[in-house]
C-alpha cells in the first residue's frame, strides 16, 4: 500500500533483487567509474567504438526491421582485461547517456532479470539504454535448462530493446554452439589478449607513484612484464612497491604460475553435467 513509483532510475549500475514484502527493488553498486584506464589496446578501441555507433542507428535498425539490440561475447584469460573493457562502455553509459546497467551472474539473477525487465521497468521506462553484464556465462549455461531461459532473454522472446548484452567467459570451451555461433545473440565475439607494451607502461603509469621508479626501470618493468595480464600487474605493484618484495622474484614467481599443471577434473566433471564434451 505503500509502494511509490519512480518515474526515472536515477543511471548508474545495479542488482535486481526481491522479497515478499517489498516486491523487486534495486540495489546500487557503488563503482567509481570515474577512476578507469582508457587503455590503447585493439580490442578495447573496437569495442568501444562499435557500442558507440550501435546507440546512434536506432531509427536504422528500425528501417530494416531488426530489435534495437546488440550482444557481445568477450573471452580471454583470466584478468586480461574484460572487466576494465566493460566498466569504460558503463561509465560512457551512465556518464554521458543517463543509461543503467544490470548485473546477472547466477541463475537467480537471470530469473529475476527476466521478470523484473518485461513486467515491471519496461513498462515504467520503455526507451532508456541498458548495458546488461552477464558475468562468467560459462558457469552460467552449466545446466541447460539456465542456458535456454537465457537464450529466451537474449532472442527477444521479451522484447526488450535499446540494450546491448555483454557476456564474459575464460573458457569458450564449455560453452555450446547456440552461444558461440548464433548471431542476434551474441554479434560479435572478440578474444581479449594480454595487455601489449603500450598499454602495460600506461597502466603501470597511472598506478605508480612519483619517485617510485625512473624512466629506465619503468621501461625495465615494462619488458619483464611481456605477456603479463592486468591482474598480474596489479600484484607486481603491490608486491614491490607496497609489501617491499624483490622485483626480480615477484615476476620470477608470476611467469612460474604459469608452468603450474591444471587439472581436468573439474572440466570432465563439468562436462557430465552440461552433456557435451570439453575441447581441449
Amino acid at each position: 500500500d505503500n509502494a511509490v513509483t519512480i518515474a526515472n532510475v536515477e543511471s548508474g549500475v545495479y542488482n535486481i533483487r526481491f522479497n515478499e514484502n517489498m516486491g523487486f527493488f534495486l540495489v546500487k553498486k557503488d563503482l567509481n567509474l570515474d577512476e578507469l584506464i582508457n587503455l590503447p589496446s585493439p580490442e578495447g578501441h573496437r569495442i568501444l567504438e562499435g557500442i558507440q555507433t550501435f546507440w546512434k542507428r536506432k531509427d536504422k535498425f528500425k528501417e530494416y526491421g531488426y530489435s534495437y539490440k546488440r550482444g557481445i561475447l568477450l573471452y580471454g584469460v583470466p584478468g586480461g582485461g574484460k572487466t576494465s573493457i566493460i566498466n569504460l562502455l558503463c561509465r560512457e553509459l551512465v556518464n554521458d547517456m543517463n543509461g543503467v546497467v544490470f548485473t546477472i551472474s547466477s541463475e537467480e539473477d537471470l530469473n529475476l532479470y527476466k521478470n523484473f525487465m518485461g513486467e515491471i521497468y519496461r513498462i515504467i521506462e520503455p526507451e532508456r539504454p541498458i548495458i546488461t553484464i552477464i558475468e562468467d556465462i560459462d558457469g552460467l549455461c552449466q545446466y541447460k535448462e539456465t542456458e535456454t531461459k537465457l537464450l529466451n532473454v537474449l532472442d527477444g522472446i521479451e522484447q526488450l530493446e535499446n540494450v546491448v548484452y555483454i557476456a564474459t567467459t575464460n573458457y569458450t570451451e564449455r560453452l555450446s554452439e547456440r552461444i558461440l555461433n548464433r548471431p542476434n545473440r551474441f554479434d560479435m565475439r572478440i578474444e581479449v589478449k594480454s595487455p601489449n607494451d603500450e598499454c602495460r607502461r600506461i597502466y603501470l603509469r597511472h598506478k605508480i607513484k612519483d619517485g617510485d621508479l625512473d624512466d629506465t626501470q619503468l621501461e625495465d618493468w615494462v619488458e619483464k612484464t611481456k605477456g603479463m595480464t592486468m591482474a598480474h600487474l596489479g600484484e607486481v605493484i603491490k608486491s614491490v612497491l607496497i609489501l617491499g618484495n624483490s622485483f626480480e622474484d615477484t615476476v620470477k614467481n608470476l611467469h612460474d604460475l604459469k608452468k603450474v599443471p591444471v587439472s581436468r577434473n573439474y572440466d570432465e566433471e563439468f562436462s557430465k553435467n552440461i552433456g557435451f564434451g570439453i575441447g581441449k
